[in-house]
């Protein structure tokens, strides 16, 4: 089985741009078509946010349920 993925990322983020995040995403994707990968962007900088603890929380549970 392949590992999913989850990409999440800052919009407002000014150490790593949300674009270059996008293409690694992008880019996986590619690779590996069959390979489950999410994306998640968030209103905030290089940082973490309660909503994304919260979607990486549900991708967790969802995932390991698997």
């Amino acid at each position: 089985a392949l590992t999913p993925m989850l990409f999440c990322h800052g919009r407002e983020d000014p150490t790593v741009p949300v674009w270059l995040g996008k293409a690694a995403h992008d880019q996986v994707a590619a690779l590996d078509p069959q390979r489950p990968i999410a994306w998640h962007d968030y209103a905030m900088p290089h940082a973490v946010c309660p909503e994304e603890i919260a979607e990486i929380r549900t991708w967790l549970h969802r995932v390991l349920a698997s």
